[in-house]
């Protein structure tokens, strides 16, 4: 037992005995009935038992793991786990992770699967494996997606992007201005609630609009998104297509969001004494002469007018139509539409 659970000694992962070490095999209260019955297994001399349930499933499964590969003399072996991130903390969904990868490398001839909850499990390097699941049918993204679709998945900086497959309610937006945008707007507003994700996504709609139908074709989910016009009235009308019961797509009426932001009801008065008060802009006197100077500042103030947006400086400035839209669709729940 002790050759088994103390793994890391002779394991080919160097650092293991760092994380690991302290697991031992320590007696217990008598009476000695059976060899089971006369230890306990305990890690840093303390009893398992005594132990987070998030340590306790940290050690077990590795040690579970590591038995079954190191003991296997099958050709092939297929280990099967369900949540291993269920109870772990941050740190040890890492450690975890590392380990399923590390043992995957050393061992060709097993196998293993594994069904998460939290994105810290998928590999951006290998998005290649990744298979989603739901209602007992399986897509994988790189057939789903493509080459192009995939690589610009692993270069993105995190991957809350994979929250848009599961998440009840979702607007996937253009670019990060919209995300902020729309996420303050939605935590400001007074005596009311709202489970809504809001994430930005730089390309590639369509397909993920093809495989979210696939997941969600049978659920009451919702998918809004929210794009520029770009001048690009066919890329436009594709978009649009998909517009049903689930997914709605909406378009800036003009170029981009500082155009129909301008443009929105009173906005540009407001708009006008506030860039007046906090940049000193001149020469602000039209709204494309405020248009063209948005547009060519740096993206600190559309940020700074993103966070301010319900603040007093811009009170009573309206959302545009397009994200309004959206926004009042997808709280509605479908058996009401």
């Amino acid at each position: 037992m002790d050759s088994i659970l103390n793994w890391q000694e002779t394991s080919h992962l160097t650092n293991a005995r760092e994380f690991f070490d302290k697991i031992s095999v320590l007696p217990n209260m008598p009476p000695m009935t059976s060899l089971l019955n006369s230890v306990q297994l305990g890690y840093d001399d303390i009893p398992f038992t005594t132990q987070g349930l998030g340590y306790r499933n940290l050690i077990l499964q590795v040690v579970m793991i590591n038995s079954l590969i190191t003991t296997s003399e099958n050709i092939y072996s297929l280990l099967t786990i369900e949540e291993p991130e269920a109870h772990l903390s941050y740190k040890n969904q890492i450690l975890m992770f590392s380990y399923l990868q590390n043992s995957l490398r050393k061992n060709e001839n097993t196998q293993i699967i594994y069904s998460s909850h939290s994105t810290q499990f998928i590999n951006k390097l290998d998005l290649k494996d990744v298979i989603v699941f739901n209602d007992g049918k399986g897509y994988s993204l790189s057939e789903e997606l493509g080459e192009e679709s995939l690589n610009y998945l692993t270069k993105n900086p995190n991957l809350d992007i994979f929250k848009i497959f599961f998440s009840p309610k979702c607007i996937l937006v253009e670019g990060l201005t919209e995300e902020i945008l729309i996420k303050n707007y939605l935590n400001n507003r007074k005596n009311q609630l709202h489970s809504i994700d809001v994430l930005s996504f730089h390309k590639g709609f369509i397909k993920i609009m093809d495989l979210w139908l696939k997941l969600n074709k049978s659920s009451s989910s919702k998918l809004g998104v929210v794009r520029d016009f770009d001048n690009q009235p066919d890329s436009r009308r594709k978009h649009e297509q998909y517009n049903g019961q689930n997914i709605k797509v909406e378009t800036t009426s003009r170029y981009t969001l500082e155009d129909d932001i301008v443009n929105q009801d009173d906005n540009y008065s407001i708009l006008k004494n506030y860039f007046e008060d906090k940049y000193n802009w001149n020469e602000i006197n039209t709204k494309e002469q405020l248009i063209k100077k948005w547009k060519e500042s740096k993206a600190e103030v559309m940020l700074r007018f993103c966070q301010d947006a319900g603040a007093d400086k811009l009170k009573g400035i309206a959302l545009p139509n397009h994200i309004k839209s959206i926004i009042e669709w997808i709280e509605v729940e479908n058996d009401e539409n």
